[in-house]
């Protein structure tokens, strides 16, 4: 997700049109117009990709103090922010806050057929033509940079480029037609002439790749934290069976110790029962021996009966 950013009535909708390659009339363009135009946020496709335009800040309406995080950009892959030939506080205090949320950003200035057409009539430059584009491109871009080095050090490398929208369309146009054959002039074949325009599709098609870039290592990031979070749920089930057979052991030896004190008590009575019982049977067997006993006389009659047997036998 891309997004064209800007103070009111600076060209924003016109940018995208002319990315995209439309008339600014066409049933598919953005509306344009002066004004505030641009009320709410409307998406387009480019690339395969979303270009979303924003209202502009600085109305009453659409206040810059707090623009950046009403709208949500810091969600944003990438922000192309307009400035004009005089750059704001507001376009500052809009750039720090995409630094601070890391969303990529880049400054454009639009409308170069306009600042061309000044400089010829202020006789700064005798003709416009490739010699004197780059002159001119060369001296803002250095006076972008004494600037931000002055007034914004924090945002002095992000790059600036000069464009005109219907530079940009016209060039759109003429890719399209030519496919992957890359159109390197500073001329177009109607008579339009080129600023910057093919770098600054160049930086948006950087931005997009690094985007992607960042979202698959951002996946392969958040699969890794699934398997670590998986892991760490693994390791509190492990710790918790542990604590489980820790518990249980505990409860074993406890158990073990009552059952030796059960034994031990066990052991310790029997020992004694035997004991009152051999007592008992030390006293019984001293109660026998002292009892008396009974004498018998054998009577006489037995005394002869083995003689009486000696005298059967002889007769």
């Amino acid at each position: 997700m891309f997004c064209i950013c800007g103070r009111v009535n600076i060209g924003k909708s016109a940018l995208i049109n002319a990315i995209r390659g439309l008339e600014d009339n066409d049933p598919k363009a953005a509306k344009v117009g002066d004004g505030e135009v641009t009320t709410k946020i409307s998406k387009f496709t480019w690339e395969h990709k979303n270009l979303y335009d924003f209202a502009g800040y600085g109305t009453l309406t659409e206040p810059d103090d707090d623009y950046f995080m009403r709208k949500g950009l810091c969600n944003f892959h990438g922000i192309v922010l307009l400035r004009d030939s005089a750059i704001q506080q507001a376009d500052i205090n809009f750039a720090r806050k995409a630094i601070e949320f890391n969303v990529p950003l880049v400054f454009v200035q639009s409308k170069m057929d306009e600042v061309m057409g000044r400089k010829k009539r202020d006789r700064e430059i005798s003709e416009i033509n490739a010699t004197s584009i780059k002159f001119i491109i060369k001296k803002l871009k250095q006076n972008h940079r004494d600037y931000m080095g002055k007034n914004a050090p924090d945002l002095a490398d992000i790059p600036c480029f000069f464009i005109s929208s219907d530079s940009m369309r016209e060039l759109m146009k003429l890719q399209k037609s030519l496919g992957n054959n890359k159109f390197q002039d500073s001329l177009i074949p109607d008579g339009t002439f080129l600023y910057e325009e093919d770098k600054l599709i160049n930086q948006l098609l950087i931005m997009m790749y690094q985007s992607c870039e960042q979202e698959e290592k951002l996946e392969e990031v958040t699969k890794r934290a699934e398997k670590i979070s998986q892991a760490e749920e693994e390791i509190v089930t492990m710790e918790e069976d542990a604590n489980e057979i820790v518990d249980r052991n505990e409860r074993m030896l406890i158990m073990e110790e009552t059952i030796e004190k059960l034994r031990a008590e066990l052991i310790e009575s029997t020992t004694g029962d035997l004991k009152s019982e051999d007592d008992k049977s030390c006293d019984s067997n001293e109660d026998d021996e002292n009892d008396e006993f009974e004498v018998f006389e054998v009577p006489e009659e037995t005394e002869n009966y083995e003689d009486d047997i000696v005298e059967n036998k002889k007769v």
